[in-house]
């Protein structure tokens, strides 16, 4: 019998005009869309050769709870070690098992830098001053996306590689994600990052109040549409479920086997507390007293408007090893 591999969405062409429209929403260029897509191509046709694809999980029907509101958010030090995922079948293939599919543990097999020593600051220049560092709101800020990570991210090749997440489950053909948050997940002042602190996360990105400029790609989970566009669904009503602190449960309007992907590509978290102190300027180290909070292995320690921005290597993040030093960035 056949089974059903992560790629197999590709042979849906409503789901792939969808992907195409998030993608759209997103502003990822067509150079980038057909990158991605022969990415997906390569991996499909791996996955009838040698390379493992996914075990076949019993579709359940999702959970309804909603999310239980804002709370507490957390940080992240992905781990390097690999995580799998089990993933059910598609409706063209309803039987079948493989071994599970290894997330790719990219950077690990790198080698160590052996020129750390001395002045290790990078300068570069930017075209633009950057609008913000809040990029649970603004994908395009020009800031330096290095210090957020989401709950995936992906090697050179386009492979999953574990971030806040160390593995996930896919479910009723790609129309519930169940993502396992690691426990190493920590932002840079030592908070955990949970499975709360993407309900609040996703849900302030959704709010139609925050404006958030690429929403388009959550359309797809549950009620986020009609949230995001004020026609009568609440925050509570997303297929967003804390199943248990570090275990997120995503209920999509219909399945979507490239969630994962936009997962990896966009979906990062806010520190809420910070925006509760601080508001619209949680993400200024000159307002919050440097350095921001973040998660991602690179910390925001200064910000001149219209000068220059200063991250530093957050030396508590397990992948931080592979880029050492600080970096400045000139306008």
């Amino acid at each position: 019998m056949p089974v059903w591999t992560p790629t197999d969405w590709l042979q849906d062409t409503e789901q792939v005009g969808r992907f195409a429209e998030r993608l759209r929403a997103d502003r990822m260029t067509r150079r980038q869309f057909l990158a991605l897509l022969s990415a997906l191509g390569t991996a499909a046709a791996a996955a009838c050769g040698t390379t493992p694809t996914a075990t076949v999980a019993p579709a359940t029907s999702p959970s309804s709870a909603p999310s239980t509101g804002a709370s507490v958010a957390a940080a992240a030090t992905p781990t390097t070690a690999a995580a799998t995922t089990a993933v059910a079948p598609s409706p063209s293939a309803r039987a079948g098992t493989a071994a599970p599919l290894t997330l790719s543990d990219w950077p690990a097999k790198i080698a160590v830098p052996t020129d750390q020593g001395g002045n290790q600051t990078f300068i570069s220049s930017v075209p633009d001053d950057p609008s913000s560092f809040d990029y649970n709101k603004d994908l395009y800020a020009a800031g330096s996306p290095a210090i957020w990570q989401g709950l995936l991210r992906y090697d050179p090749d386009f492979q999953f590689c574990a971030a806040d997440a160390e593995s996930f489950e896919v479910k009723n053909g790609g129309a519930l994600y169940i993502f396992k948050i690691s426990t190493k997940a920590h932002f840079n002042n030592g908070d955990l990052v949970t499975a709360q602190t993407y309900i609040d996360s996703w849900s302030r990105h959704l709010d139609p109040a925050t404006a958030a400029s690429y929403a388009g790609f959550l359309l797809d989970i549950k009620n986020a549409e009609s949230f995001n566009s004020g026609k009568g669904a609440k925050a509570t009503d997303l297929g967003l479920r804390a199943i248990d602190a570090q275990t997120l449960e995503v209920i999509l309007e219909r399945p979507a086997g490239y969630f994962p992907i936009l997962a990896a590509y966009t979906a990062v978290p806010a520190h809420f507390p910070s925006i509760q102190k601080f508001g619209d300027k949680w993400t200024e180290p000159g307002v919050t007293g440097a350095p921001i909070i973040s998660n991602g292995p690179w910390v925001l320690t200064k910000r001149e408007w219209g000068k220059q921005f200063t991250p530093e290597r957050d030396e508590k993040h397990t992948a931080c090893w592979e880029f050492p030093g600080t970096a400045s960035y000139s306008a």
